[in-house]
């Protein structure tokens, strides 16, 4: 996908997640994408074959930026599968609210949610380390 090109290309780990948020937030804006993958998908394979797939496509992603980000130590450390399960979790509310709201408000749903993620990641950066949201 786009977004794991953008954070294999990236310079560190911090970088990466970013870009890789960036990206996964803008197709989501984009209204087939948004139809297809979190309204229709689920109900066309069923909840236990689309979260299969979920997590065989994109979990690993986030796992890893995860687990670069504390292995550089640009996060405090944490249960990975936990954080990762959080984070996934997060996303996918952030890719259901895009594709629910209406074309004009697009713009200002993705900024939200943008703006709170890049601050729920970085409240988990070492006090050493942190600098605000990017």
């Amino acid at each position: 996908t786009e977004a794991t090109k953008l954070a294999e290309a990236a310079g560190d780990a911090w970088q990466a997640a970013f870009l890789a948020l960036d990206a996964f937030l803008d197709i989501c804006c984009d209204p087939v994408y948004g139809k297809i993958v979190w309204q229709e998908a689920p109900l066309a394979l069923g909840w236990h074959r689309w979260h299969e797939q979920e997590e065989k496509f994109s979990y690993g992603l986030v796992e890893r930026l995860l687990s670069g980000m504390m292995d550089a130590g640009m996060l405090v450390r944490q249960p990975l599968p936990a954080a990762t399960r959080v984070t996934f979790a997060i996303l996918g509310a952030a890719g259901l609210a895009l594709a629910e709201a209406a074309g004009p408000d697009k713009s200002r749903v993705r900024a939200e949610y943008a703006e709170l993620i890049q601050r729920m990641i970085s409240g988990l950066r070492p006090e050493s380390v942190y600098s605000g949201p990017n």
